[in-house]
């Protein structure tokens, strides 16, 4: 098996960048990382102007003299350089798919560098998964000092999050064949080539299904989590006399804009009512349309005692939600309270669209919500802590707009703790840690890379505190699991169960909401242990 990079060197890139010794010294960082590859399964073609056909292939050959001697031969054989006219840099890519013969192919930016053992990396990822067609790696940064900074740990594929940005990067590894089907990258898209690419690869890879948006076929992709790619940094040091081998800011602009055509142009084939925007450079929000009439959403709040966290949460609904086709269902579970409960009798009394259900047993988050979904009259379910209070007056229509995408299962939100951190953007499981994502965080105070807080992405498990799901996938995966999951880690449960069922869970940093979590409630810590060790179990659901 072998691995096919192409180097597509173009004026298009920036400056001319051979013409300087610092773009040759860059040009041999990228062709070494090549040659050095630790094992000898690989081509490099490198694709460049006639301009610079001189340079490259002195180039070239002083990085392969200096190879140890074992590699030379092989070396020799298996690098080519092919010469072409024009600039676009897309149009380079293609000219070296066409004679690539390697069984997956990836395209290098000039001045970047790849990891010694990637070729590696790639064959034992294919030899694991046998279907395998693309895969994504992530990367750090090298500044002009030649050292490496700002590691990109990147998810697992998060369709939702690369319509926000290109967070895959330049650096895709595609099956050359695929490729070759899909019809190479597309040269209208000199400065979003890759972005167009990434994206009409999981577009290919969507699994067959009647509806446009069925899910992603993740068994054919994969996420090599370990930084093997290694970009240049952008930004000019004209001071110290350092060109910008990476586009200038002039260029990211130019980026930006195509950016914000190609991935508007995907989105409008899954619906043509979608719109997208961009709210910073290479930063994008796409909107959804709400469905015409608006669905029935049945929200559901468990409650005991606790009047005044109770009403905020429930003000906060009534008073700010522009939402208007919605019912809320309050379970009382054993309120004692007078105030309490004569505040129940006044909100049934004077809303029509609430209603109190009484549930009379010792408390289990599962089986009482699992209650609730038995009474409620909406096709889509709104589960909402009673210690939450709405921030974004268009949380529920922006929830339902997403709810009701076909390939989509739990809908989550972001939740602030008073003092405004965070309390939950998403829930990450990685190894045996179970935990909210960002919690602490303060968005506006604290350093934020890669604008991460401001995608919407795609991560394993969402919180309940405030979750939207179909009725239909609730029941369908039997709901919350009352038996093992009685207190924490029930809505990790289902959301895991509607992935295994070929659904996408959601995460939507513009839905905004506070939560005073867990005053309401002491959690008994042999519980919390039992359900924790259940959702252990579970983790063999994880993608």
């Amino acid at each position: 098996m072998k691995i096919s990079y192409i180097l597509p060197i173009s004026t298009s890139q920036g400056p001319r960048l051979i013409s300087t010794q610092v773009g040759l010294d860059h040009l041999r960082d990228t062709l070494n990382s090549i040659l050095l590859q630790s094992i000898p399964n690989w081509e490099l073609i490198v694709i460049s102007q006639k301009q610079h056909q001189r340079q490259v292939a002195r180039t070239l050959n002083q990085c392969i003299k200096t190879l140890p001697a074992e590699f030379q031969s092989y070396a020799k054989k298996n690098t080519f350089i092919k010469i072409i006219i024009s600039k676009n840099i897309a149009k380079a890519c293609n000219e070296g798919l066409a004679i690539s013969i390697g069984k997956f192919v990836a395209n290098i930016q000039l001045g970047d560098q790849i990891s010694s053992h990637i070729t590696y990396e790639i064959i034992k990822a294919k030899v694991a998964l046998e279907k395998l067609q693309y895969a994504y790696t992530d990367h750090d940064y090298i500044n002009h000092l030649g050292e490496r900074l700002n590691p990109f740990h990147k998810p697992d594929l998060s369709p939702d999050f690369l319509y926000c940005q290109n967070y895959i990067g330049s650096f895709g590894i595609f099956d050359r064949l695929m490729l070759k089907k899909l019809g190479g990258w597309n040269e209208k898209y000199e400065s979003a080539y890759d972005y167009d690419l990434n994206l009409r690869v999981i577009e290919h890879l969507r699994k067959p299904n009647k509806s446009k948006s069925s899910s992603v076929d993740t068994v054919k992709i994969t996420h090599l989590s370990e930084v093997l790619y290694h970009q240049r940094i952008r930004k000019n040091n004209a001071k110290n006399g350092f060109i910008n081998i990476r586009p200038t800011q002039y260029i990211e602009k130019i980026q930006g804009d195509e950016g914000l055509r190609v991935v508007t142009r995907h989105l409008k084939k899954i619906h043509s009512e979608i719109k997208v925007m961009q709210i910073r450079p290479k930063l994008y929000r796409h909107f959804w349309p709400t469905p015409k009439p608006e669905p029935l959403v049945s929200l559901i709040i468990p409650t005991r005692d606790g009047y005044e966290i109770l009403k905020a949460c429930v003000d906060s609904i009534l008073q700010k939600t522009t939402y208007t086709n919605y019912e809320i269902l309050i379970i009382d579970n054993q309120s004692k309270d007078p105030q309490v409960l004569s505040y129940l009798q006044k909100l049934t009394r004077d809303y029509s669209n609430i209603r109190v259900l009484t549930y009379n047993k010792p408390f289990n988050y599962s089986a009482l919500n699992n209650y609730a979904v038995s009474k409620a009259k909406g096709s889509i379910l709104g589960f909402i802590n009673n210690d939450t209070e709405i921030i974004t007056p268009d949380w529920l229509s922006i929830m339902v707009s997403h709810a009701v995408r076909p390939e989509i299962g739990a809908v989550g939100a972001m939740l602030y703790y008073p003092d405004g951190s965070i309390q939950h953007a998403g829930v990450k499981i990685d190894g045996k840690i179970v935990d909210n994502d960002f919690k602490g965080v303060n968005k506006e105070k604290d350093d934020q890379k890669f604008n991460i807080l401001d995608s919407i992405r795609n991560p394993p498990a969402v919180t309940a505190a405030a979750l939207l799901v179909k009725i239909k996938l609730f029941n369908k995966v039997r709901g919350f699991d009352s038996r093992n999951f009685k207190i924490e880690f029930n809505d990790v449960n289902l959301c895991l169960n509607l992935t295994k069922k070929n659904k996408t869970n959601i995460w939507l940093p513009h839905v905004e909401l506070f939560h005073h979590e867990s005053k309401t409630r002491e959690i008994s810590k042999s519980y919390f242990s039992n359900d924790y060790l259940n959702i252990l179990k579970k983790l063999k659901y994880k993608n």
